[in-house]
């Protein structure tokens, strides 16, 4: 299979931009492999990978490609990913070349494909905002989440929308998707009435938190309380992404009864 690096003028880095991407990454190796099974193995970052539209776009979006089952694999926190890593190493060492070196401009992205077309043996090719904004577009508004998400290292997939995920990983055993380590399953239903989760959160807790409606640039440096596995815990945010609706958090330690202290 060729060496492939994908780029566009969208910045936006949620599931629906990177099942954009992968797009023609499976296609092309759908193309080449006759394969009923695909594996990925990625790193675990929440805001792109390790969340609920990403576990459903993977229980739904590879039986469009003509797999029947898929396994998703998270890499533990500090393992890299190599091959991957050093290709997108080659596009920005070759790009500050045409810039520094050539004197060329590079202002969007079809720019850079035809400054490199010539100057990489790598497969070039742009994924477009309309192409992000139709998975988008098709996304249910109130997915729930999986249960001990950050725990999960393993999900598998053998019928659309529904999924199997544990905390440990198995690659041992001959059957392609073995019950080691007590997999649970778990099901996408999208419920008939959306739940607003902000307005929930504020009627559990109205003690100990002012929930905003909008994510905005005045949430940073605030304290806030996130539930997780059931039980409520205080955060610090640290940044705020406005048009993806997501907020970067420093978890705080507790040190006693409600007592807390951050890292």
């Amino acid at each position: 299979m060729d060496q492939l690096q994908y780029v566009s003028d969208n910045l936006r880095h949620g599931p629906a931009a990177i099942w954009a991407h992968l797009h023609p990454v499976i296609q092309s190796l759908k193309e080449d492999i006759d394969s009923s099974i695909i594996y990925f193995i990625i790193n675990g970052p929440t805001t792109q990978y390790r969340n609920k539209i990403n576990f459903y776009l993977f229980a739904t979006k590879v039986y469009e490609y003509g797999f029947t089952c898929a396994s998703l694999n998270f890499l533990e926190a500090g393992h890299g990913k190599g091959a991957a890593d050093g290709i997108g190493g080659v596009i920005k060492r070759k790009a500050d070349d045409l810039v520094n070196v050539q004197g060329k401009d590079i202002t969007c992205a079809k720019d850079l494909l035809e400054g490199l077309k010539s100057n990489v043996n790598v497969h070039l090719h742009e994924v477009v905002e309309e192409e992000i904004d139709k998975i988008e577009s098709g996304l249910p508004n109130n997915l729930k989440p999986l249960p001990k998400t950050m725990q999960i290292h393993q999900l598998q997939t053998v019928r659309p929308g529904e999924v199997k995920h544990r905390v440990l990983s198995c690659f041992s055993c001959q059957e392609t998707f073995c019950n080691c380590f007590n997999p649970v399953t778990t099901s996408f239903t999208v419920e008939d009435t959306a739940i607003n989760l902000l307005e929930l959160e504020a009627r559990r807790i109205p003690q100990l938190i002012k929930v905003e409606n909008v994510v905005c640039k005045n949430l940073k440096s605030k304290y806030c309380v996130m539930r997780y596995d059931g039980r409520p815990y205080p955060r610090i945010i640290l940044d705020v992404d406005e048009e993806e609706e997501e907020v970067e958090v420093k978890v705080m330690h507790c040190v006693g009864v409600n007592r807390f202290f951050g890292p």
